[in-house]
């Protein structure tokens, strides 16, 4: 084995590895943010699921990406040929959905997206307006106000009676309109998925460039492996 071989080798083998460590990366990332998306978008049923279909794709992605990894660790191990070529032809299928991923967190997420805000503001008002008939409604505005620091759609001026008290820092009583946070939870929201959202995204493409110094990589392995055998 010549020496550029060795190199590609072991070189092929730590960059899966750390490969592995970023799928791993991936589905904690994922998971988390799907636990912050669900809980949420209570506010927003009927959203929630095209919503929340960024951080479910992350977690599949995770997982497919760790088991790419872990197939490019062994073949580049074993030199195994079959097994480097069809880790090659995946770790490209994949690179071309996390890119897919990343420009769908963009488009969903984006500055033109004046239908969607318009839908969650309409869904909104209805959540917040069964506050004080419906107990899960009344959860998921109190979770939504108290953790991203809101309060009302618009502003602390939708409660035209009593202000609930996850609309103050304090979360006691009394909440009044001096004390109340001062931004609607419409824009917290909205804000808040833009954000969560394009980091999602940008975090595939970043890693989408990494998987195609793999793809590389691992071409270039299969080429000596080759020249090797045909010597």
């Amino acid at each position: 084995m010549g020496c550029c071989a060795f190199i590609g080798k072991y070189l092929l083998f730590l960059v899966n590895l750390a490969f592995a460590l970023v799928g791993i990366a991936i589905v904690v990332v994922g998971a988390v943010y799907k636990y912050q998306f669900d809980n949420v978008l209570e506010a927003l049923p009927d959203e929630a699921t095209v919503l929340s279909l960024v951080p479910t794709l992350a977690i599949i992605v995770g997982c497919i990406v760790f088991f790419i990894a872990f197939l490019g660790c062994c073949g580049a191990v074993n030199e195994g040929k079959c097994m480097l070529s069809t880790y090659s032809v995946l770790i490209f299928v994949i690179l071309i959905a996390q890119v897919g991923v990343g420009i769908y967190a963009f488009i969903q997420f984006g500055d033109n997206q004046g239908e969607l805000r318009t839908r969650i503001h309409d869904q909104l008002v209805t959540t917040f307006n069964r506050y004080s008939t419906n107990t899960a409604s009344r959860e998921a505005v109190d979770f939504v106000q108290s953790e991203l620091k809101c309060c009302g759609v618009d502003s602390s001026n939708f409660w035209t009676g009593t202000i609930p008290n996850s609309c103050c820092a304090s979360n006691s009583a009394p909440c009044t309109t001096f004390t109340a946070y001062r931004t609607g939870c419409s824009q917290a929201i909205w804000e808040w998925l833009r954000e969560n959202g394009r980091r999602i995204g940008i975090a595939a493409i970043v890693i989408a460039v990494f998987e195609l110094i793999c793809g590389i990589v691992a071409c270039c392995q299969i080429r000596s492996i080759n020249k090797r055998y045909h010597v």
